[in-house]
């Protein structure tokens, strides 16, 4: 395909769940705040804490209680997250976990395994965004997809050599962008000083 290039005769792919297991979590009774959220040192974590980016924070601990009486439990680091509910704004968000975390019942978390580099896992995740919203489905304003429609989505498998390759040319070239942007915002702001003045 002339627009695409070659692609690896060599690359597998397969339905995500074919090579992932995914898990989603639960939310402790808020009527019941201080036993299960007061003083929580346990990380627990919603859609509004993904930032399309590596997560390395939390702002909600919950307790020991909460992890016995509740559906929460722990995913490993490593592990992608990926927003199920909330409508077009929010499905597919997603983030690379960088530590032990709980979620709610509103993330589907894609365990590491030996296949994938996390990184490029995350980078495929965010490039399938916009994906997601074709089966998003409900019947209330804002669609929801749940845990079947991502193991359902196609995933490209690469050997790992190449993924760590893939990965290290993506990282450039966010920081060449990255780069490029904060130059033409500084020069925006230099025009707007000039204008002022």
């Amino acid at each position: 395909v002339e627009w695409l290039g070659g692609v690896p005769e060599h690359w597998k792919i397969g339905k995500l769940k074919r090579w992932f297991n995914t898990v989603s979590g639960g939310t402790p009774n808020s009527n019941n705040y201080a036993k299960y959220y007061k003083n929580g040192t346990h990380p627990w974590l919603r859609t509004t804490d993904l930032n399309n980016g590596i997560l390395t924070s939390f702002e909600i601990g919950i307790t020991d209680e909460a992890i016995k009486e509740s559906s929460c439990k722990y995913v490993p680091e490593d592990s992608v997250l990926i927003a199920m509910y909330g409508g077009d704004g929010t499905i597919g968000k997603n983030a690379l976990l960088k530590f032990k975390s709980t979620i709610n019942q509103a993330i589907c978390a894609l365990i590491p395994n030996s296949h994938f580099n996390p990184e490029y896992t995350f980078f495929y995740i965010q490039f399938y965004r916009p994906y997601w919203m074709v089966n998003a489905m409900g019947g209330r304003k804002d669609p929801n997809i749940n845990q079947q429609q991502i193991q359902d989505a196609y995933f490209v498998l690469p050997p790992f050599d190449e993924q760590n390759k893939i990965v290290d040319f993506l990282k450039k070239e966010h920081s060449r962008i990255d780069s490029l942007v904060l130059k033409q915002n500084q020069l925006i702001e230099k025009m707007k000083e000039y204008r002022a003045s």
